[in-house]
């Protein structure tokens, strides 16, 4: 059918079918993304306190805030958010950073109530 403005209809790669959005090998595969959520855990974990004295990324100083490398941490998960074609993805992506940095930030919980509290492990 045309129009002023042309044709109404115009083909298309997308296959409704498939589930898949045109472009989606384009965007990367699901681990990579699992690597860069996992990785942005670990820096929000580290950017609330920098744990190691002997090793230390750019401006991290031990036991202190870092605003750029949380700045960078959130950048990596908007990244990955913006990515997810569906909703599953994104919460997938959601609850992997947010347990990397969970685990990241209250590691030293354990030690204190195990070791030195008698909690046992297995709580």
């Amino acid at each position: 059918m045309r129009s002023l403005f042309g044709s109404l209809h115009t083909p298309s790669s997308f296959n409704p079918m498939s589930r898949r959005p045109p472009g989606r090998s384009a965007r990367g595969s699901g681990f990579f993304w699992w690597l860069i959520c996992l990785l942005g855990g670990g820096l929000q974990a580290a950017s609330i306190a920098w744990p190691l004295k002997d090793w230390a990324l750019p401006g991290a100083v031990p036991g202190q805030p870092n605003g750029f490398w949380q700045i960078v941490s959130l950048a990596l998960l908007v990244l990955a958010l913006q990515f997810a074609t569906r909703v599953g993805q994104a919460v997938w992506r959601g609850w992997v950073f947010s347990t990397v940095w969970l685990a990241g930030t209250f590691w030293w919980l354990f030690v204190s109530m195990h070791t030195y509290g008698g909690l046992p492990s297995w709580l």
